[in-house]
């Protein structure tokens, strides 16, 4: 695992853009009634203060990485032991009882993130993690996730907010050709995060509410207490321009497994390391 230290710091999450800009700024899009609910979520900019320095994982957890797990633990994912796992098809999500990690429906490699895994899958491989070396494996929040995306930022990318720069930094559904890449071939963030806008979406440990940034607290915001959904981060090598912003945020079951879906490790600090707080 490699992993990049996130220093403590003060961010605007969520998006500054009204609805109204969103559908401006994007006037291709299909269902505008469906993308107006999307753009919703992301709305109410607040200050978020992220209190103490994590680590996050350099990449996306990989196909060689998630086998070392299972070949040590002998773990069968949900999409092995309950009917296999979902893919998208031109009118939505189908499930199929011949997909999983192993076989995602297109040619992976070692170097590639693993995908078909559940938000589930990826607390028991943290929790495999922790154990090997003592440390506190984790999924990234929310607020950790996007304070680590914007890199410093305030634009609609890490990198700008010029779409035609997209291809530079992520693979998505005008380059990918229809499946994952390996991990970390397009350009890093400021803050040397590779896939943070393509490759594969990723699982955060919060739980998912359509209306938490009006109530969300400043100082590290762990999500709503309850809620049977998970907060989906990132966007995938299918997935389209307006899916690959910084703000955009969606959710799944904790039992989803889709082959765009992945996850990232974070890593609390150890008190030996410091802490500094903003």
């Amino acid at each position: 695992m490699e992993l990049v230290l996130i220093q403590a710091g003060e961010f605007d999450m969520g998006t500054r853009e009204s609805v109204d800009e969103l559908m401006q700024l994007f006037p291709d899009i299909p269902a505008p009634a469906e993308a107006r609910a999307w753009f919703t979520w992301e709305q109410g900019s607040h200050r978020v203060c992220i209190t103490r320095p994590f680590w996050l994982g350099k990449y996306p957890v990989t196909v060689g990485q998630f086998d070392a797990f299972v070949r040590a633990t002998n773990y069968r994912t949900e999409a092995e032991t309950s009917g296999g796992a979902c893919r998208f098809t031109g009118t939505g999500l189908l499930l199929d009882s011949q997909l999983n990690w192993r076989n995602p429906g297109f040619l992976q490699g070692d170097d590639h993130p693993v995908v078909c895994v559940s938000w589930n899958d990826a607390q028991v491989f943290c929790q495999w993690l922790s154990r090997q070396d003592g440390n506190n494996y984790r999924l990234p929040t929310e607020a950790e996730w996007e304070y680590a995306c914007r890199a410093g930022t305030v634009t609609q990318w890490s990198f700008g907010s010029d779409p035609s720069w997209l291809g530079e930094y992520a693979w998505y559904c005008a380059n990918s050709g229809g499946t994952t890449h390996p991990v970390g071939q397009k350009k890093p963030n400021p803050w040397g995060l590779y896939d943070m806008h393509g490759n594969v979406a990723v699982y955060c440990a919060d739980r998912f509410s359509k209306d938490y940034y009006r109530t969300s607290p400043s100082d590290d915001p762990l999500g709503p207490l309850s809620g049977e959904e998970r907060v989906l981060r990132g966007a995938a090598w299918l997935d389209e321009v307006w899916d690959t912003r910084c703000g955009a945020r969606f959710w799944v079951s904790s039992d989803s497994r889709v082959h765009d879906h992945g996850f990232r490790v974070a890593r609390t600090r150890c008190r030996s390391e410091g802490q500094v707080g903003c």
